[in-house]
């Protein structure tokens, strides 16, 4: 008997995994191609997509939105808080025509689930508690399920279970994810291989499914592998601080989706003050060349890499001054040659506490107590 509420919600998931991963007949989607909601698109014009406080990612070019990407990102972010919010994507043939896009099936899902009060609070770097008992109990409990609905009694609800592989805890970039494949095949439609990656982050869960035909597993598998690995988890345990009444109150501004800091960025040539883009994905923050000229004399010749969805890409990095809300840091940043758009990435907080509520568009910011970085030193080690 599985008494705790997260394995039994897990079972549940995987249910509704069974049922969604075949998600029917493709049909005409009239939606646009998705604009750019961010600064970071590389060479090969992979998107970067970013959800504050939760994570980043980036969609190649063989995937658009459903819809207007500024638009499900905005609604993402407002359902975060009471709903179950979802980004789908699928190839972008799949508008054409019913017949051509059965070629070509080839669909993402990132849904995310708030977790109930009584689940175990995890951190996104903890190890998932599933044993193999509890592994080998959700697989029998998808061959149940799938026994019943290749039985189903309308010819269009029937999908046979091909291939079922036992669910694994897998690592993805050290942190840890339930990873789940089948193959499903409904009548006169072709074998569809499905994988959900499950990743517990404190209060949310988060949900990836992808779906395409297993013939075309040797086209798809590897930009399916940049894609997984391109994702950037903010650990929201840290956001269960209490916020002291004298933390520093950064209003931001909100833009499809995202906030943008206002900043003062200084160098020997100048400054200037503008709004960035707060990146909770990003290590570092970032400068276009063209706004980076602007307040430095000289270019740096110092170089970093940076890994990238399609593998490691070589940046130069420099240092500015960073004023935000009176705080002023030097901090490095990478100078980007293409993009319009700087990032304002987590390395101006080392040594702060900061908390970032979108509903009210503010970023709180206090000192860290020096008993708290002793603290947070012993759990490093």
């Amino acid at each position: 008997m599985i008494k705790n509420f997260f394995y039994v919600h897990l079972l549940l998931c995987c249910l509704f995994f069974y049922k969604a991963s075949y998600a029917g007949d493709v049909q005409k989607n009239g939606s646009s191609e998705p604009s750019n909601i961010s600064a970071s698109v590389n060479d090969q014009e992979w998107q970067t997509i970013s959800i504050p406080d939760l994570f980043s990612f980036q969609i190649p070019p063989s995937l658009k939105s459903e819809n207007d990407i500024s638009k499900s990102t905005a609604k993402f972010m407002a359902d975060l808080k009471n709903e179950n919010p979802s980004l789908r994507f699928h190839h972008k043939t799949m508008d054409s025509s019913s017949t051509e896009a059965s070629k070509d099936f080839y669909t993402v899902s990132i849904n995310v689930r708030n977790r109930n009060d009584s689940e175990r609070k995890i951190s996104i770097k903890d190890p998932l508690p599933l044993s193999q008992k509890k592994l080998d109990e959700i697989y029998e409990l998808i061959k149940a399920e799938a026994n019943t609905i290749e039985k189903a009694p309308s010819p269009k609800q029937r999908t046979k279970l091909v291939f079922l592989q036992k669910p694994i805890i897998t690592r993805i970039n050290g942190i840890d994810s339930l990873y789940i494949v089948q193959e499903l095949q409904r009548e006169n439609n072709p074998i569809v291989k499905s994988s959900k990656y499950t990743f517990l982050n404190y209060d949310k869960e988060i949900n990836i499914l992808i779906n395409y035909r297993s013939e075309d597993s040797k086209t798809y598998e590897h930009e399916i592998n940049q894609f997984i690995s391109s994702f950037k988890f903010f650990d929201r345990s840290s956001m269960n601080n209490e916020i002291p009444s004298d933390a520093l109150v950064i209003e931001c501004r909100r833009k499809g989706g995202h906030l943008y800091v206002p900043v003062k960025l200084s160098g020997k040539k100048g400054e200037i003050e503008t709004y960035m883009m707060f990146d909770s994905g990003a290590s570092m923050m970032s400068l276009p060349e063209a706004m980076y000229n602007k307040i430095q004399t000289k270019t740096s010749s110092k170089t970093i890499q940076f890994a990238t969805a399609n593998g490691m890409s070589k940046m130069r990095i420099s240092n500015i001054t960073v004023n935000l809300g009176g705080v002023e840091r030097n901090v490095e940043v990478a100078i980007l040659k293409k993009s319009d758009e700087g990032l304002f990435g987590l390395n101006f907080f080392e040594g702060l506490n900061f908390v970032v509520d979108m509903q009210r568009s503010k970023i709180y910011i206090w000192e860290k107590s020096k008993t708290q970085s002793d603290a947070e030193f012993w759990n490093i080690w």
